[in-house]
């Protein structure tokens, strides 16, 4: 028996593995269903674009994934929770509320070239409050030291995913 422990350790090291390499990226999905509706025109100038979709998962986290199209090698990814009070006439406030720290991420592919075709999936799960009710999300893609792109937006987070997408074209 002590001799088919590290065979049962390999085998489910093997199906953990299979089983997270086959996760789906849900942004991918928000980015093919833009590019399925876009012209031809868009598609062909489109020199980046990011995709996100969050879901609260716990009292205290929250998952989000992101996924890349036309990606520098290197970037930075700042998630800072926040929390908005709801009005009475059912808009939000304008002033926004720190609802846990900030989380940071960064991305470094050695020998990546940048192009438009080039892709990339991450999942980042991020620490909440209970109150948190927006992740504010900072981009910024590096080539070398020179930032390539940055953006910046506010993201609902709630238990049914929330997604958003940002493109950008190019003339090609």
């Amino acid at each position: 028996m002590k001799r088919n422990i590290p065979l049962i350790l390999v085998i489910l090291f093997a199906v953990s593995a299979d089983c997270l390499a086959q996760q789906p990226n849900v942004a991918k999905d928000v980015f093919d269903k833009w590019k399925q509706k876009a012209s031809a025109r868009d598609v062909s100038k489109l020199g980046f674009a990011l995709s996100v979709v969050t879901r609260r998962t716990g009292d205290e986290t929250a998952e989000i994934d992101l996924w890349v199209v036309g990606r520098p090698p290197d970037a930075m990814i700042d998630v800072q929770p926040l929390y908005f009070e709801k009005l009475p006439n059912g808009k939000y406030s304008e002033e926004r509320i720190e609802a846990g720290a900030v989380t940071k991420t960064s991305v470094a592919i050695p020998g990546s070239r940048s192009n438009a075709r080039d892709s990339f999936g991450l999942k980042v799960i991020v620490p909440v409050r209970p109150n948190a009710n927006a992740l504010e999300i900072n981009w910024a893609g590096y080539a070398g030291d020179k930032i390539q792109n940055r953006n910046k937006f506010t993201i609902f987070l709630s238990d049914e995913p929330y997604s958003c997408l940002t493109t950008i074209t190019g003339g090609r």
